[in-house]
């Protein structure tokens, strides 16, 4: 058995190629996609119609033919909305025509809606098989069997979760994978460990008490349909997460933390340019996540284009990998990109291996390997001088 101990760490991009959205599809998403835009308007529409008001009066968002690119993107909506909440200042009308702008109350409704946007489009994207790449990965003999992946994700959907659960239960039907923090749900506890995913950005399937601080995890039906796992089944009965996104009532039962009856709130720290790590729980999963970067003996980075605004991770994962070499860190790309390259060379060294054949082509052509090599080095980009 190699005594390899690889890291893997996951971008948006790993999961786009899983048939999950891109973060700056999602508010498309929510009103082009006829089946979406339908469930949206059913279940909460006057949540919906504040936001829709928000993008077309305050980010000038076309109110007929509008197109992916006149959206703004999700991190600069919510960055705004963040910034005008804490510092209570509204978004003011933009033309004298329009009756108001949207106060601090308004803004809050807003910023929750957006959240449960978020939920029904990704879930929307569980309905049909997704993760053959992950599947490529997970299966192949290039994974420890005895203790299965060790990864680190950017991402707050559950395309890898549901993936996991099901390996975790095909190697051991009492096993799941392992968080690294205090989940308190029972169908959670009482099961074995086998492989470990750390969400740095929380999950759409965890859900907070602010009161007493209890952490559970609970279930979509699509998910819990789709993946064979009796453990989503358990979670499902014990927490719908439709029924939890759908409620926008704190006073309703469903929403409230049946410890201490405080409105339970989502773990997603959603893409903001201030974000907001304070949560114990996401504190203690960057601690572990540190950790595991500093125990590999080499990492593959999947789909993550390290933007430069995102401080927080790039420092983890300088820190965390400072003690590799850079013929020991492979990044996998969906195509190249020489601003990207020329991040990564600069954060980790010129000799960095970069991969263009994306998540499902390098997924693929690895499977075949029984141990990890590094891979070989693309001295065929060329940056700008």
């Amino acid at each position: 058995m190699s005594h390899d101990n690889p890291v893997f760490i996951f971008g948006a991009g790993a999961s786009k190629a899983c048939g999950g959205p891109l973060t700056d599809e999602i508010l498309f998403d929510a009103f082009h996609n006829d089946a979406i835009e339908a469930r949206l308007k059913q279940e909460r529409p006057r949540d919906v119609e504040l936001v829709w008001e928000c993008l077309t009066e305050h980010f000038h968002v076309p109110k007929e033919g509008a197109v992916l690119s006149d959206f703004p993107s999700l991190t600069l909506l919510l960055s705004i909305l963040d910034l005008s909440i804490e510092r209570n200042r509204p978004l003011p009308r933009r033309v004298p025509t329009f009756p108001k702008g949207l106060g601090r109350q308004e803004l809050t409704k807003a910023r929750a809606a957006i959240e449960y946007i978020i939920f029904i489009v990704l879930d929307y994207h569980l309905r049909s098989p997704l993760g053959r790449a992950y599947r490529d990965l997970l299966s192949s003999p290039v994974i420890d069997a005895a203790r299965g992946i060790r990864a680190i994700s950017l991402n707050y959907d559950i395309i890898l979760d549901n993936i996991m659960s099901e390996i975790a239960q095909s190697h051991d039907a009492d096993a799941v994978p392992n968080y690294c923090c205090d989940i308190r749900t029972a169908a959670y506890l009482r099961k074995k460990r086998y492989g470990t995913l750390l969400k740095l950005h929380g999950s759409l399937n965890w859900l907070f008490c602010p009161g007493c601080q209890r952490l559970d995890i609970g279930m979509s039906k699509s998910g819990k349909d789709l993946a064979k796992s009796a453990l989503l089944e358990e979670l499902y009965n014990f927490k719908p997460l439709d029924e939890h996104y759908l409620c926008s009532d704190e006073s309703c039962d469903e929403c409230q933390c049946k410890m201490c009856g405080t409105p339970l709130r989502a773990v997603m720290i959603t893409p903001s340019f201030v974000k907001d790590y304070r949560n114990p729980h996401v504190q203690r999963v960057w601690y572990e996540a540190e950790w595991m970067l500093r125990e590999s003996t080499c990492a593959y980075i999947v789909g993550y284009s390290l933007p430069n605004d995102d401080l927080e991770v790039i420092h983890l994962l300088r820190r965390g990998l400072s003690h590799l070499t850079p013929d020991k860190i492979t990044v996998v790309l969906g195509k190249r990109d020489d601003e990207i390259c020329k991040r990564y060379r600069s954060h980790f060294g010129l000799e960095i291996n970069l991969q263009f054949d994306g998540f499902e082509g390098w997924a693929r052509r690895i499977t075949g390997a029984s141990r990890f090599e590094p891979a070989r080095v693309d001295r065929a980009v060329h940056l700008p001088s």
